[in-house]
């Protein structure tokens, strides 16, 4: 008898994980999960519009010089509209769902298995980017947590 093949749904922040995100890490991890026989289905487009709007505001402010921030994936109202959109997404016929980053799935209620897969954590974001060096330390607490 032949083994079942692991369905297992990809919850991506991205519009599909392309080689040329995250130096292609989710790219080579779908095609290695793929190469292991697992069925791939995608939960993408999360949120895209808000996501989108609050960062062309950050640019804004940062142009204006502005120390005034619209928060972005980290913060629990946001990941629990993520979740939402995820929850949209998940067909009964998935085993698992996998994610690169916590977000997609941190607020995610589902009788399914959640596994994610980073190579950086929120405070090494924060000591890394420059661009992070002002995040607004209210958000600081939600972001850890997620």
């Amino acid at each position: 008898m032949k083994d079942k093949a692991l369905r297992v749904m990809y919850a991506t922040l991205q519009d599909h994980p392309g080689i040329r995100q995250w130096s292609g890490v989710p790219f080579f991890l779908t095609r290695a999960l793929e190469g292991q026989g697992c069925h791939i289905s995608l939960a993408h487009h999360l949120q895209r519009p808000l996501l989108t709007f609050n960062k062309a505001c950050n640019k804004i402010f940062s142009l204006t010089g502005t120390k005034r921030r619209m928060p972005l994936e980290r913060s629990e109202k946001i990941a629990r509209r993520i979740a939402r959109d995820v929850a949209k997404q998940v067909k009964g016929d998935i085993d698992v769902l996998f994610a690169t980053s916590s977000i997609p799935i941190a607020r995610l209620r589902s009788p399914f298995p959640k596994v994610f897969y980073t190579d950086c954590t929120f405070i090494d974001l924060l000591n890394h980017y420059p661009e992070l060096a002002d995040y607004p330390e209210e958000w600081t607490e939600e972001g850890h947590a997620l």
